[in-house]
């Protein structure tokens, strides 16, 4: 900053005051890319608006005007944050941008930021280790360090409080297709070598159903351990597509030697027989087959492990509209019960009139004073 910048500030305040000589400093700052003390000066300004001094005199001199100076100095906070992102340096800038709690803000800029080799590891930090734009962040992982890292991170931030589940199901889809196409490309090269027609518009299942020997004679084309964290994975996407790329992964799996089948946590022991039954009612294909499957696995496991498979086999249920026998499940199963939050709350499932209505009976014959208010307010409220 040289002598003639000096003598500009100095003309501003003795002709134009105090605003005129803050906006000069604000503008040079700005054009300087000096963040730090461009959020200094705006911290002057939003006092100064309020006619406070320039600097704090205690920790509480704004007074009455305290939530005005918190909005302005939030407003600052934004102003710098959203300038650090757009000038490539968004591990500064979110720690300005964090305060203010605008997540959609922090995630349209940190997707803005175009990705190099140089700052794919800090994208990915922020996106998922700061949870501001998980499924891209997990996407940009995904392909440059593959699946089992993309595995791990999913296992990883699961225990350390996990998802959302709207960032879950992209998540999970995003790995699905990625782990899908990997697949079916190498399929269809496999049976290009071996000189048989691979129509390439065909699904995998389709490839599977024309090429028997797939799998059996010539090997995994995918590391097992993989696949089969894919179906406990994949258990959260929710279009057609989707289940129709989950359930071709399922056949695949039959195919493999024994020794590569995984045994699942219950009730998906058995990991590609199970999943299959799972995805083909989710695309209501064998339903009466796939319910009875998974009423016979809740009947015959452990008690220690019944609340669990209850909740599983309630929140499929509720997926595919069948909420009559979800509610008959976690009448029995699941209500009273501690759980892991994996079905829907008893409230939710009771989504008649008359399912409220025996709801209502239930709480009153077990004497749960809560639970019959809820539910009688609920109708109360649905009525009015």
């Amino acid at each position: 900053m040289n002598e003639t910048t000096f003598e500009k500030f100095e003309r501003l305040l003795s002709a134009n005051g105090t605003d005129a000589a803050i906006e000069m400093l604000r503008k040079q700052f700005e054009s300087d890319d000096n963040y730090f003390q461009l959020f200094e000066v705006l911290k002057l300004r939003c006092r100064h608006r309020l006619g406070l001094p320039l600097l704090p005199t205690s920790t509480n001199d704004a007074g009455e005007q305290l939530d005005q100076l918190e909005s302005g100095l939030l407003e600052a906070c934004r102003e710098v944050g959203t300038l650090l992102f757009r000038a490539g340096k968004p591990d500064e800038g979110w720690v300005y941008l964090q305060p203010v709690g605008d997540q959609e803000l922090a995630k349209r800029l940190l997707m803005d930021i175009p990705v190099t080799q140089e700052n794919q590891d800090l994208i990915i930090d922020l996106g998922l280790g700061q949870n501001i734009a998980p499924a891209y962040a997990f996407e940009i992982m995904l392909k440059a360090y593959g699946t089992c890292n993309a595995i791990t991170t999913i296992d990883v931030q699961m225990n350390q409080g996990g998802f959302s589940p709207g960032d879950l199901e992209a998540i999970a889809e995003i790995l699905l297709k990625y782990f899908y196409e990997d697949l079916l490309t190498s399929v269809r090269k496999e049976v290009a070598q071996r000189n048989e027609a691979a129509d390439t518009n065909l699904a995998l299942g389709e490839l599977l159903d024309q090429h028997p020997w797939l799998v059996t004679e010539t090997g995994h084309h995918v590391d097992a351990t993989h696949l089969n964290s894919i179906m406990r994975i994949a258990r959260c996407v929710q279009s057609r597509e989707q289940f129709q790329m989950a359930k071709d992964l399922c056949r695949y799996g039959q195919r493999l030697a024994d020794d590569f089948k995984y045994a699942g946590d219950p009730p998906f022991e058995s990991t590609y027989e199970d999943h299959e039954l799972f995805f083909s009612g989710l695309l209501n294909e064998d339903v009466a087959a796939a319910i009875e499957h998974f009423e016979k696995k809740l009947a015959d496991c452990e008690a220690f492990e019944k609340t669990n498979v209850a909740e599983v086999f309630v929140a499929w249920l509720v997926r595919m509209g069948r909420n009559e026998l979800a509610f008959e499940v976690a009448l029995e199963h699941i209500i009273g019960k501690e759980t892991m939050g994996i079905a829907p709350s008893t409230f939710e499932i009771a989504n008649t009139p008359e399912l409220k209505l025996r709801l209502i009976e239930h709480f009153k014959s077990t004497g749960d004073l809560l639970g019959y208010a809820i539910c009688k307010l609920q109708l109360e409220q649905e009525a009015g």
